[in-house]
C-alpha cells in the first residue's frame, strides 16, 4: 500500500475550499462552527434573484445599504477584521468560507465594501484615537465610505495628482477634482489624497485627509458607465474647509500609506470576490449548454475556461496563507490581480462570441451587466497595464529608467512546495535533500551536445539513480505529490536536460502498479543500474495502436509499452533489437524519438482501474514536467532581459518586453499553483481523471506560451541555435506532442464539467 499520511478526505479532516480543492488544511471546531453559522445567516437572510429586482442603480444602491445593516445585525459585517476591532477575528482558512458561501448563495458585496476593506485598516494602522472612532460606524455602515484617489490626469499615475490643500489656522483649504470614485453617491465620508507639498513633489508632497461630504464647497456627479449604471462619480472640491485634525498620519508622508492600500485593494479578498462572479456567471453558462445536442455545444471553449476560473481560487488561497504567514513577495498581488481581470475579460469575449444572445435571453439584464463589468475590472484598481508594470520591476527585478535590474522574487518561491506549513514533514525533508544533491551535480545548459546517445543521456542520471532517487521518488511508497514535484525541480534544473527524466520516472511508476515477478525483477534490475527503459506514452492512451506515438532514445534504450490484449491489459518491454523503427520528425533534438511497431515481450499484466489511475496520474506528472522546464526557460530570460544591451540600455527596461514577461509569469504562476494541487490532492480522490485533465490543459497551454514568448524576447539570438532558448521550447513542444492534444483534453474536460455540473464546485463549502 502507498504511504498516505493525508489522505482522509472528510470535511473535517481536509478544508475543502472549492470541493476538493484540499490545502492540506485542517478544520477546527471553530471554523466548522464558523462556517456552519454563516450557512445559517445567509439560509435565512439573502434575497433569491435580487440581482434583477433592482434594474436601476439607485434603488440597488439602497437595497445593498440594507443589507449592510442585515449583515451588521447578524455579525456578519466584518469577519476579517481584529476582534478587538468589532470583527471575528478570521483567518485565511475562514475568509476563504466566507467567500465560497457568499457565492454559493449569491450574497451581495455590500454598498461600503471600501470603507470595510481599505478605509478602517488604514485608520487602525494610522488613524489617531479620535479618527479611530470612525471604525465602529464603518462595521455598521452608519457611515458609507468611498475613495477618493483618481483625477483626470492622475490615474494611473497617482504621483501626478493636483488636487491641493493647504493649511489655513487649523483648517485644510481643499480644490480640485477627482474621478472614478465608486458610490460617493450613497457615501458620507472620503478618504481623500491631495497635494500638500509644491507642484511636481511627486510622492514626497502628497497627504491624506478624511473629508465629510456634506462640507460646503462639494459637488458630486454621477458618470453613467457602458453598463448604463453610475457606480462611478466625480467629486468636486472648491475651497472645501477641512479641520486640520482630520489629517491621516504626517503632512507630506502620505504615500507610503497609499501603497498600503493599493496593495489591499489587489490582494486576495478581491480576487476571491472577482472568483465568486466569475463562478456564478460560469454556472450560468454552462446550464444553458447543458441542454444542447452534443454536437452543437461548445466543451473546448468550457473546458479551457473552467480550467483558468479553477486556477484563480488556488492562486488567491496562496495570496491568503502568505499574508497570513508573512511570506508575500512584493507586487505578488498584481500578478493575481492582473490573471484574475483577464481571465474574467476573455470570459466575457467568449461569451459573447460563442454563445451570441441566448445567454442574455437566459440570464436577463445582469448578463448584460456582467459582460460589461468584464471590461471595468482590468481598469479599476489600476490598469492591467500599470500591474505589468509592477510585476516586471518588483516582482521579476527587471530595470527602468529609474531603477537597476533586481532580483527575480518570483524565482525564489518556485520551490515553495504548497508552502512549508502544509507540506507532509518527511517528503519535504526528502525534496530539500534532493535540492542538496542537484546543486552538488550542478544544472545544466540549454545548449545540449547532439551526439550523446540515449544511454550516455540516460546515465546522466546515475548519481540520482544510485542514491536511490529512482525509487524514493516513483516507488511505491511515493505519493503522487512528492513524485510530481520531483519531475517538475529535475526539469527546472535541466539535470540534464538531454535526460528523459520524465518518460524514465513514468515507466518506474508504471512498473510499481504491476504485481507480476517478472515485473518485480525489472524493477531490481532499473534499481540496481543494469537497465535502463523509458515509457511509451502512446501506448498508455492507446493500448490498442502500440504504434501510433513516438518513443525518445527507442534506437538505444528498451521502452515501456502498454498492450491491449483480449479484455485486458499488459505491460510489455519492447527491447531496441526487437521491434521495427522509424525515427520521427526531430522536434526536440535533445530527445530524438521514433516510430515502434513491435509489442517485444510481456512483462505484467495491468488491471484496467490501475491503467485508469495511471493515465490520469501521468497527465498530473506531464503537467509538473512541462511547468518545471517552463520556469528553466523564463527565469534564463528575465537574466537575458537583464543583460542583453540595445541603445546602450538594458532591453528589459523596454516597457513592451516587460509587458510580455509580465504576462508569462501570470500564467506560469497560476500554473505552479495548479500543478501543485492536482499533485497534493490525487490519492483517493475519485475523480482523479479530472486533476489530470485540468493539469494538462493550463500548464500545457502556460508552458507552451512561456517557451514560445522566451525566444520572442530574446530577439533575433532566441532564433539561433547558439543561444540554446530553442531546446527549451523543443522539449516543451514535445511534452505538449506526447499524449493527447491540448485542445482534445479541454473538450473533454468541458464534456465533464457541462454533463455532471461543475463537479469541483457541487461538493464545496456550500454543501460541506
Amino acid at each position: 500500500m502507498r504511504r498516505s499520511s493525508h489522505r482522509a478526505l472528510t470535511d473535517q479532516n481536509i478544508f475543502q475550499y472549492f470541493n476538493g480543492l484540499k490545502m492540506h488544511i485542517r478544520l477546527t471546531p471553530a471554523q466548522l462552527s464558523f462556517q456552519d453559522e454563516l450557512r445559517d445567516f445567509y439560509t435565512n437572510s439573502v434575497l433569491k434573484d435580487w440581482r434583477n429586482k433592482y434594474p436601476d442603480f439607485e434603488s440597488l444602491g439602497h437595497y445593498l445599504r440594507e443589507w449592510e445593516y442585515t449583515l451588521d445585525k447578524g455579525g456578519w459585517a466584518v469577519p476579517g477584521w481584529p476582534k478587538e476591532w468589532g470583527g471575528r477575528g478570521a483567518d485565511a482558512v475562514e475568509r476563504a468560507i466566507f467567500t465560497e458561501l457568499s457565492a454559493a448563495f449569491d450574497a451581495p458585496e455590500g454598498i461600503n465594501r471600501l470603507g470595510k476593506r481599505l478605509v478602517a485598516p488604514v485608520l487602525m494602522r494610522n488613524g489617531t484615537p479620535e479618527q479611530q472612532k470612525h471604525i465602529a460606524k464603518i462595521k455598521t455602515s452608519e457611515e458609507v465610505w468611498c475613495q477618493g484617489f483618481s483625477e483626470p490626469g492622475a490615474g494611473s499615475d497617482l504621483l501626478s495628482l493636483r488636487t491641493s490643500a493647504r493649511l489655513e489656522g487649523d483648517e485644510w483649504v481643499v480644490n480640485g477634482q477627482k474621478i472614478w470614485t465608486s458610490f460617493a453617491q450613497f457615501a458620507e465620508w472620503i478618504i481623500l489624497l491631495v497635494r500638500t507639498g509644491e507642484p511636481g513633489s511627486g510622492a514626497a508632497g502628497i497627504s491624506i485627509l478624511l473629508v465629510e461630504l456634506n462640507s460646503p464647497g462639494i459637488t458630486i456627479r454621477p458618470i453613467q458607465t457602458i453598463s448604463g449604471r453610475s457606480e462611478f462619480n466625480e467629486v468636486y472640491f472648491d475651497n472645501v474647509r477641512v479641520p486640520a485634525s482630520h489629517l491621516v498620519g504626517e503632512v507630506n508622508k502620505g504615500w507610503p500609506i497609499v501603497r498600503e492600500v493599493l496593495q489591499d485593494e489587489r490582494g486576495a479578498d478581491f480576487n476571491l470576490a472577482r472568483f465568486s462572479d466569475l463562478r456564478r456567471i460560469f454556472e450560468q453558462q454552462t446550464a444553458l449548454e447543458r441542454d444542447k445536442p452534443k454536437g452543437s455545444r461548445h466543451d473546448r471553449t468550457v473546458g479551457a475556461e473552467y480550467a483558468r476560473i479553477y486556477a484563480i481560487q488556488l492562486f488567491a488561497m496562496d495570496l491568503l496563507r502568505r499574508e497570513q504567514n508573512g511570506t508575500m513577495p512584493a507586487a505578488l498581488e498584481s500578478l493575481l490581480k492582473l490573471y484574475t481581470t483577464e481571465t474574467w475579460r476573455r470570459f466575457g469575449d467568449h461569451q459573447l462570441l460563442s454563445f451570441g444572445p441566448e445567454i442574455y435571453r437566459q440570464g436577463g439584464f445582469e448578463s448584460l451587466v456582467d459582460y460589461y463589468e468584464s471590461r471595468h475590472y482590468t481598469i479599476s484598481a489600476g490598469t492591467s497595464e500599470i500591474q505589468r508594470n509592477t510585476i516586471s520591476n518588483r516582482l521579476l527585478g527587471l530595470p527602468s529608467a529609474r531603477k537597476k535590474a533586481g532580483a527575480n522574487a518570483l524565482e525564489s518561491v518556485q520551490d515553495d512546495w504548497l508552502g512549508k506549513d502544509g507540506r507532509d514533514e518527511m517528503e519535504g525533508i526528502m525534496l530539500d535533500e534532493l535540492d542538496k544533491l542537484l546543486d552538488k551535480i550542478g544544472g545544466g545548459a540549454l545548449g545540449v551536445d547532439e551526439t550523446v546517445t540515449g544511454a550516455q543521456a540516460h546515465a546522466r542520471l546515475a548519481e540520482i539513480q544510485q542514491q536511490g532517487w529512482y525509487e524514493l521518488v516513483s516507488g511505491e511508497s511515493a505519493s503522487t505529490s512528492l513524485y510530481a514535484e520531483a519531475i517538475k525541480r529535475l526539469h527546472r534544473r535541466a539535470v540534464p536536460v538531454q535526460a528523459p527524466v520524465f518518460e524514465v520516472f513514468a515507466a518506474m511508476r508504471l512498473l510499481h502498479l504491476a504485481d507480476d515477478a517478472a515485473a518485480r525483477q525489472l524493477l531490481a534490475e532499473v534499481q540496481a543500474g543494469e537497465r535502463h527503459l523509458v515509457l511509451n506514452f502512446a501506448s498508455l492512451f492507446a493500448p490498442d495502436n502500440v504504434g501510433s506515438g513516438c518513443v525518445p532514445h527507442a534506437d538505444t534504450l528498451p521502452s515501456l509499452a502498454v498492450v491491449a490484449e483480449g479484455d485486458g491489459l499488459t505491460l510489455h518491454l519492447v527491447e531496441p533489437g526487437d521491434a521495427a523503427r522509424e525515427r520521427a520528425p526531430l522536434v526536440d533534438p535533445t530527445l530524438p524519438a521514433f516510430f515502434v511497431t513491435g509489442t517485444g515481450r510481456r512483462v505484467a499484466s495491468l488491471p484496467q482501474e490501475k491503467w485508469q489511475a495511471a493515465v490520469a496520474e501521468v497527465l498530473v506528472a506531464q503537467a509538473n514536467a512541462a511547468v518545471g522546464q517552463a520556469q528553466a526557460l523564463f527565469n534564463s530570460t528575465i537574466e537575458h532581459l537583464k543583460l542583453r544591451e540595445q541603445f546602450g540600455v538594458p532591453v528589459g527596461s523596454f516597457q513592451a518586453l516587460q509587458h510580455r514577461a509580465a504576462d508569462i509569469a501570470c500564467e506560469l504562476y497560476a500554473a505552479q499553483q495548479l500543478s501543485i494541487h492536482i499533485a497534493e490532492s490525487f490519492e483517493g480522490r475519485d475523480d482523479r481523471m479530472l486533476l489530470g485533465l485540468l493539469g494538462k490543459s493550463l500548464c500545457g497551454r502556460a508552458a507552451v506560451k512561456a517557451s514560445s514568448e522566451a525566444v520572442q524576447l530574446r530577439g533575433g539570438m532566441g532564433f539561433t541555435w547558439e543561444d540554446g532558448a530553442h531546446f527549451g521550447l523543443k522539449r516543451i513542444m514535445s511534452l505538449a506532442l506526447t499524449g493527447p492534444s491540448v485542445e482534445d483534453v479541454e473538450g473533454e474536460l468541458g464534456a465533464m464539467v457541462i454533463e455532471n455540473g461543475c463537479p469541483t464546485w457541487a461538493g464545496g463549502l456550500d454543501n460541506a
